[in-house]
C-alpha cells in the first residue's frame, strides 16, 4: 500500500450553455491529511474569436507524498500538455508589485525600492495517454459516486466529501481527466499543466478546492485577453497608495499586510488587481510568455487569499475595457521623506500615512501638530457641544412668576 496518496483536483474547464464558462482551480485531496494545497497560480489565455481558453495551472503544496494524482472536470476531450515552472517564475517577476520610496538622506544606510514580501456502471473511458511525467485518463459519468469508485479501483485514495464536491460539476455533464505520475517518477518531476478547451469566461470552482486548502490560500490569476479583466461575482479592489509605508531600513514595507487585511475584511469575497497593462509592455524571455504577449492585447493580474470555509462560491471573470491601466511599479518617491536623522529612525506608519494623505509637510513641527490636531478638534467640539446644550436647556426653563 502506498504510504501517502492524494487526489489532486484541478477544476479545469466548466462549460454551460449560457454563459460559456472556462474554469480552473486546484485542490489537493489527501487520504490522510498528509498533503495540503498551499497556493494556486493560474494563467488564462482567452481567445474570443475561436471561443477557446487555455488554462495553465500550477499548484503549490505542503507535504511529501509518494504519489500525486489529479482530477480535472472538462466539457469534452481536451488537449492536455505540460509547461515549465519557469513560465510562472518569470511572470511573477514581471508583475509582482514593487514599491519605491524616497531615497534616504546621508544619515541613513542605502535603501532600495523593495517588492512586497493556489455505484453504478463503470464510467466511460474516453481516452488514455501520457504527457510529460503523467499518465492520464479522461472518464465520463453523470454519477459522482461512479467516478469516485473508478478512482478507487484505479489506485486513487479518496477522502470523505469528494462525491459531494464533484456533484455540481458532474451534474453539468463534465467528464474528468484523472492524472498521476508515471511509475518511477517522483514529486520533483511534477510540472504545471496546460489544458485547452471551449469557453471564454474564466472561472475558479473553489468549492472543490475547499476540501484540502490551507487557511488563507494565496491565489494568483493572470488573464490574457482583449481588455482588463475583473471579477464579475465578487469585489474588486486596488491598493490605496496613501496607506503604503516603509517599515524597515532594508526597504521592507506594509504592502502584504495591507493586502491581507483588505481581503480578510471581505471574508475571501474579493480580488485585488495588481497589474493591468497592454501585453506589449511585458517583454518576457520565456517562449510561452512571448507567444501569449504577441497574441493577446491585454494582461491582468488578480490576487486573493481565501480560506477553505470561505470557498462557498466559484469566482468568475469578465472584462472592463473602460478601466485605466494599472502598473505594478508603485512610485512613491514624490513623498515627504519618511526618515528622521535626529533620532536615526523611520517615521511611524501612521505618520507616513498621514503625510501621504495631506501632502508634503513644510516642517517637522507642522506635521507633529497636524497629527495631534484630530484629537484636539474632537475635544474642542465636545466643549462647544456641552456649552451650547447648557444654553439651550437654560433657555427652555420656565420663568418664575413674581409672588403676589
Amino acid at each position: 500500500m502506498r504510504r501517502f496518496a492524494t487526489v489532486f483536483a484541478l477544476c479545469s474547464i466548466l462549460s454551460f450553455t449560457l454563459p460559456s464558462i472556462a474554469a480552473a482551480c486546484g485542490a489537493l485531496i489527501p487520504a490522510d491529511d498528509q498533503i495540503r494545497q498551499a497556493g494556486l497560480n493560474v494563467i488564462f489565455a482567452v481567445d474570443g474569436q475561436a471561443n477557446q481558453t487555455t488554462a495553465y495551472i500550477q499548484i503549490n503544496y505542503v507535504g511529501d507524498p509518494a504519489e500525486f494524482a489529479w482530477i480535472l472536470p472538462v466539457p469534452s476531450n481536451p488537449k492536455v500538455d505540460v509547461i515549465e515552472a519557469s513560465t510562472f517564475a518569470e511572470l511573477h517577476t514581471l508583475t509582482d508589485p514593487r514599491v519605491t520610496f524616497p531615497s534616504p538622506p546621508e544619515c541613513f544606510p542605502a535603501i532600495v525600492g523593495a517588492a512586497p514580501d493556489g455505484a453504478g456502471q463503470a464510467p466511460n473511458v474516453l481516452q488514455q495517454g501520457q504527457v510529460g511525467p503523467y499518465d492520464y485518463s479522461v472518464i465520463e459519468d453523470r454519477d459522482p459516486a461512479a467516478l469516485e469508485t473508478w478512482l478507487k479501483t484505479n489506485g486513487y485514495q479518496t477522502p470523505a466529501g469528494l462525491e459531494a464536491a464533484l456533484k455540481p460539476y458532474t451534474e453539468a455533464g463534465m467528464p474528468l481527466i484523472a492524472m498521476k505520475l508515471k511509475p518511477g517518477a517522483d514529486t520533483n518531476d511534477i510540472q504545471p499543466v496546460a489544458i485547452s478547451f471551449t469557453g471564454t469566461t474564466p472561472m475558479l470552482p473553489l468549492r472543490l478546492a475547499a476540501l484540502s486548502s490551507e487557511p488563507k490560500t494565496p491565489i494568483t490569476v493572470w488573464i490574457f485577453g482583449e481588455a482588463q479583466a475583473i471579477p464579475t461575482n465578487t469585489e474588486r479592489f486596488t491598493m490605496r497608495e496613501n496607506d503604503l509605508a516603509l517599515t524597515a531600513y532594508d526597504g521592507s514595507n506594509n504592502y502584504k499586510e495591507l493586502r491581507s487585511g483588505v481581503l480578510a475584511s471581505v471574508a475571501g469575497k474579493g480580488f485585488l488587481t495588481e497589474y493591468a497593462q497592454q501585453s506589449k509592455f511585458l517583454n518576457p524571455q520565456d517562449s510561452l510568455l512571448k507567444e501569449l504577449t504577441s497574441k493577446y492585447a491585454f494582461l491582468t493580474r488578480l490576487y486573493a487569499e481565501i480560506s477553505p470555509e470561505e470557498m462557498l462560491f466559484d469566482p468568475t471573470f469578465g472584462y472592463s475595457p473602460d478601466l485605466p491601466p494599472l502598473s505594478n511599479n508603485i512610485d512613491l518617491t514624490y513623498r515627504a521623506e519618511p526618515y528622521d536623522c535626529e533620532t536615526a529612525t523611520l517615521h511611524t506608519v501612521r505618520r507616513q500615512q498621514y503625510d501621504a494623505a495631506k501632502g508634503n509637510r513644510s516642517s517637522e513641527e507642522e506635521a507633529t501638530a497636524n497629527l495631534r490636531r484630530g484629537p484636539l478638534r474632537i475635544g474642542t467640539l465636545l466643549v462647544i457641544g456641552v456649552t451650547m446644550g447648557s444654553i439651550w436647556l437654560l433657555a427652555r426653563r420656565p420663568k418664575r412668576r413674581p409672588s403676589a
